[in-house]
């Protein structure tokens, strides 16, 4: 009845092409016999399928279609399948070519025609478009509760001639063909049979077998058989119409290929065996075109008959320690001869080897996680292992002792099943394998981990200690959507529906489950036809019902397609049921809706958001609307029509969407307010009067952290340029939950002196700081202050909390003490009472901070002079004396008294008894002026509580030097010294130093340079020396000395030497 789909039979030219190819046809008679023989004419049509008086449109594991089939002679181009009910008007179903191996057929989506009964006909129409032949029409019941079944479709199916293998005719020779489908039941076993054409009959020829596995079972099942086709007309093209029957039926044509044996594979399940044990080898015959060979017989290595291949051309088999190859026989002859064509598999060796018990493996055949409803006695077992990981069979006298170790998905503390230390014991195995019962009911939903061990046997061996063996989860699953209902799609497109079989950690998906999808199409919306469905697993015609499998994470999905159409009107309303097998109510869930919208707001349209003026707290749910409207298009009035259909967009600066409902599965007795987040950007679709509705929260956010309050900014735009924006405002004022109580050190500008430790006698400010669940800082709370010490004084109690550090309180101590300091705060309660996330008000909850302080009875310990500035000092200049007082926490020590006397720098110049106090940086000041050369002499005498310290330091004032260049005189000398070299020396102070100088002759009154410029030593000095050119005369010198920086220039006296 169903098919999985519509194929394209193979052309002439591609028959031949096949056989070029190495792909044989069954050529054992002269003339072919195509199914378009079956009629009578050239122009006839007969409609084969449906051939049972019943069709149904329940799901056959591949849609919920109903199958039509039909022969049409040479001349029959198309055919057109028509219905009718009673004597009324036939409609069309479908015009199609020849379209299925010689056979023409199509897909009828006939759920709108669940209950009644119909005529079903088909129109033979020729090449020039000429309707021809009328077949007779077939009367047929269609519901949608009658099991289904489906051929799987293929271009070519293949057969198998099999011979008389022992020769003596107990063996039957067979034309066996491989056939599979799908069925609306998971038991379900069709009859099956071919198509004659020369007797334009159906033939049976066997029935198949269920094949479906799965835990839980599929909504669905599959099965495959062999079908005889002996009595076939064998031809050139070979063409196969195959009919499987349940209640109803379906057909599907094929090319047909004879199989030749090609391959032979052996695979064994295991190669090594405990002592006594065997395994399993299954061997697989397949074709040249790798299709499996039904029937063909097998034997090992020494001859001996294992057995003729199943539907799935294999053929089951064991073996022990050795070494052994498989062949199938290609003809009634038993030896393997590879010349006739026998086939032979790979070597399968088996070794063996002596068992003991090893470990211990535990098995839930409902997978790591499940429901409850789907979990039966037997699903969790623990197998004994060998050393190999082999299955070992255990001596009966061995038990196995186990507990559970449950921790619940709320959060709520672990519970041992039985209580600790006592065991569960099962005494009873079959093969090493022990059947382990779940907890009993009420079970807690959570994770379980399974916990055993096997116990000695009479001898005392064979024992295996306790440890962990499975874990898995378990609960009461449910269906979850990944948006928000509804969601939403511009009409004329598709919306994918995201899902998921989830357990309440809401983490947890069971895969492998099978999920029956329902849509129910909407009832509103601007579309005069209301046409959106499921888009089917095969095909194009949209369905109403579909059977998913979840994904290995729990998740499905499913399209819903809304057909465009002009102009595009929208649908509004859909909804998608969904039902989960085998777990119980929580796997049926109704309604997410599905709107098919308008994403272009009209022309003239407007989006207001209505005005939100209240303050709420964070955790709260704030509820706003928006309201789309357009020109009054019926009267043309002043009154705005509202916009229904039309798609909105709503994003928020700060906080996020919410659909007001607390996260689940919550904790009792914790804190409630923790709303489900939607994010900071919805969608949503206007209703019949044009809102939209929604709401917006707030948790943590810095901005309470400067005065309490915050502002988010909510936009609604629909379609281009047509948008309203609205503030939300929140305070932390009036929190849901406290959080905590910080109490933290003021800043250093607060404080009388250091914290860390303090001094008795100081100050330390405190701020108080208290926060709300979330952490943001909560201003207007009166806050209890109190200490653990008697020796330490709090002033004063109790603060009101506030959002400044300039110091709230402050502790003081009259001696040596170490406190903790708390703040105690009655903040409200909002807590959960259930796992699902109800929460009432409770008592009031004190929440405290602490901050630990310690004061020290200050010693002097270390005292310092010393002078500003450092060195020599100009006369005249201000020196200050500063006297620096620490503790032994290297602290400044404030108040202690200082007395400064100095003497100098000048005879009877000084001060005596210059009084002085510490300051708070422990420092005291002397400032004096000298005003004279010489050194000054200062000594410091500390005086405190631990005794007396004297200090002394010393400074030394020098004469200032002249500024800028001073005048100097500068000599010339030198001695008469006859006829030898005349010796001038130039004399200038030592401030001259480095000053270049210059000697000259005097000649008729000119000065000539004589020698090379030369610098004034240390001392002032330079010594020239020039030849005597003149004998006994007088000769005439004088020097110039250069200016420098430091000395002006000058010229020496005139000097005549002979």
């Amino acid at each position: 009845m169903n098919s999985s789909g519509i194929k394209r039979g193979l052309a002439t030219t591609a028959i031949t092409a096949l056989a070029v190819t190495g792909i044989p046809f069954l050529a054992t008679s002269a003339n072919a016999v195509p199914l378009d023989s079956s009629v009578p004419t050239a122009t006839s049509v007969i409609v084969v399928a449906p051939d049972t008086a019943i069709a149904s449109t329940k799901n056959d594991g591949q849609n919920t279609t109903i199958r039509l089939e039909a022969l049409g002679g040479t001349s029959v181009a198309q055919v057109r399948f028509e219905y009718s009910i009673g004597v009324g008007t036939y409609n069309p179903i479908a015009t199609v070519s020849r379209n299925d191996n010689g056979a023409f057929s199509t897909e009828w989506a006939a759920a709108g025609l669940n209950g009644a009964t119909v005529n079903i006909r088909a129109v033979g129409i020729t090449a020039g478009g000429v309707d021809g032949t009328t077949t007779t029409p077939d009367v047929v019941a269609i519901n949608s509760t009658s099991d289904t079944v489906n051929v799987n479709d293929g271009a070519s199916i293949a057969v198998f001639q099999k011979p008389d293998y022992d020769g003596a005719g107990a063996d039957v020779a067979a034309q066996n063909v491989a056939v599979s489908g799908t069925s609306s039941s998971t038991t379900g076993a069709p009859s099956l049979a071919f198509w004659d054409p020369s007797a334009a009959a159906y033939v049976t020829g066997g029935t198949a077998t269920s094949t479906t596995t799965g835990t839980p079972a599929p909504p669905t099942g599959t099965w495959s058989g062999v079908l005889d086709i002996t009595g076939y007309d064998y031809g050139t093209n070979d063409e196969l119409l195959v009919k499987a029957t349940q209640t109803t039926d379906d057909a599907e044509a094929f090319a047909l290929v004879k199989q030749v044996i090609t391959t032979v594979t052996a695979v064994a399940d295991r190669t090594n065996v405990p002592a006594g044990e065997t395994a399993t080898v299954v061997v697989t015959v397949r074709d040249q075109n790798g299709t499996p060979v039904v029937g063909a017989e097998v034997r090992d290595s020494d001859g001996n008959l294992i057995g003729q291949t199943n539907s799935l051309g294999q053929v089951t088999t064991t073996q022990g320690p050795g070494a052994e190859y498989y062949y199938a026989n290609a003809t009634a002859s038993d030896p393997y001869e590879a010349n006739l064509g026998d086939k032979q598999s790979q070597t399968i060796t088996v070794t063996g080897f002596n068992a003991v018990p090893t470990t211990l493996a535990g098995t839930s055949t409902d997978g790591a996680a499940f429901d409850f409803d789907e979990y039966v006695s037997g699903d969790i077992f623990v197998q004994v292992k060998n050393q190999n990981g082999g299955n070992l069979d255990v001596d009966d006298s061995q038990d196995l002792e186990y507990y559970w170790v449950v921790t619940p998905f709320d959060g709520s503390a672990q519970v041992r099943y039985p209580t600790a230390p006592a065991v569960s014991t099962q005494t009873t195995d079959a093969g090493g394998k022990f059947v382990v019962d779940l907890p009993a009911a009420p079970r807690i939903s959570g994770t379980y981990e399974l916990f055993a061990a096997l116990d000695a046997d009479t001898l005392g061996n064979g024992a295996i200690a306790s440890s962990k063996v499975l874990t898995v989860k378990a609960g009461e699953a449910t269906v979850t959507y990944d948006e928000t209902s509804p969601e939403s799609a511009p009409a004329g497109t598709d919306e994918v529906v995201d899902g998921q079989v989830v357990l309440e950690d809401k983490t947890t998906g069971l895969p492998g489950r099978s999920v029956v999808l329902t849509y129910q199409q909407g009832t509103t919306g601007s579309d005069p036809v209301k046409d959106a469905n499921f888009v089917p697993a095969t095909g194009v015609v949209l369905t109403s019902t579909r059977t998913v499998t979840t994904g290995a994470d729990g998740s499905f999905k499913v399209t819903v397609d809304d057909p465009a159409d002009t102009p595009q009107g929208t649908e509004l309303g859909g909804n998608v049921d969904a039902v989960v097998t085998g777990i119980g109510a929580s796997g049926i869930v109704n309604d997410q809706g599905v709107d098919f919208v308008s994403a272009t707001a009209p022309a003239g349209s407007t989006v207001v958001i209505t005005p939100i003026t209240a303050v709420v707290s964070p955790g709260e749910a704030q509820s706003g609307t928006a309201t789309v409207t357009q020109p009054d298009g019926a009267d043309l009035g002043t009154d705005r029509d509202p916009v229904a259909g039309q798609l909105v967009t709503l994003t928020v600066d700060k906080g996020f969407f919410t659909s007001g409902a607390e996260e689940t599965p919550s904790v009792v007795g914790a804190d409630a307010g923790n709303l489900v987040n939607l994010g900071t950007s919805i969608t949503a679709v206007t209703n019949a009067a044009g809102e939209v509705t929604f709401k917006t929260a707030i948790e943590r956010d810095a901005g309470f952290d400067d005065d309490g309050l915050v502002t988010s900014i909510v936009t609604a735009t629909a379609g281009t340029g047509v948008s309203d924006t609205e503030d939300v405002d929140y305070t932390s004022a009036t929190p849901l939950n406290g959080g905590t109580v910080e109490i933290a050190l003021s800043p250093a500008s607060e404080q009388d002196g250091p914290t860390d430790p303090a001094m008795v006698g100081d100050r330390v400010f405190y701020d108080v700081f208290v926060t709300d669940q979330f952490g943001n800082l909560v201003g207007g709370e009166s806050v209890a202050i109190t200490d653990n010490e008697e020796d330490v004084t709090v002033v004063t109690s109790p603060v009101v909390s506030d959002f400044d550090d300039n110091g709230d309180f402050y502790v003081t101590a009259s001696q040596a003490a170490s406190a903790t300091i708390t703040g105690t705060w009655s903040s409200d309660s909002y807590e959960y009472t259930t796992t699902t996330g109800t929460a009432l008000p409770s008592t009031d909850e004190p929440r405290t901070g602490t901050a630990d302080v310690e004061f020290y009875e200050s010693v002097v310990t270390t005292t310092t002079i010393e002078s500003t500035p450092e060195g020599e000092v100009p006369v005249g200049t201000a020196v200050t004396e500063t006297v620096t007082v620490l503790d032994q926490e290297g602290n400044p020590i404030p108040n202690v008294a200082v007395e400064f006397i100095r003497n100098g720098p000048g005879a009877g110049d000084g001060d005596a008894n210059v009084e002085r106090t510490t300051n708070a940086q422990g420092k005291a000041f002397y400032t004096f002026i000298g005003t004279q050369a010489g050194v000054a002499n200062i000594t410091a005498t500390v005086t405190s509580n631990d005794g007396i310290e004297t200090l002394n330091d010393s400074v030394v004032f020098v004469a200032d030097e002249p500024v800028g260049p001073v005048a100097i005189v500068a000599k010339l000398s030198g001695n008469d010294n006859g006829a030898a070299n005349d010796k001038l020396k130039v004399n200038a102070p030592s401030i001259a130093q480095g000053a270049e100088v210059r000697l000259f002759k005097v000649i008729d009154g000119r000065r000539i340079q004589v020698g090379k410029t030369k610098g004034l030593n240390q001392f002032g000095n330079a010594v020239f020396i020039v030849r005597d050119r003149n004998g006994g005369r007088l000769t005439k010198y004088v020097a110039v000395v250069v200016k420098t920086a430091k000395t002006l220039g000058d010229t020496t006296n005139p000097k005549r030497v002979r």
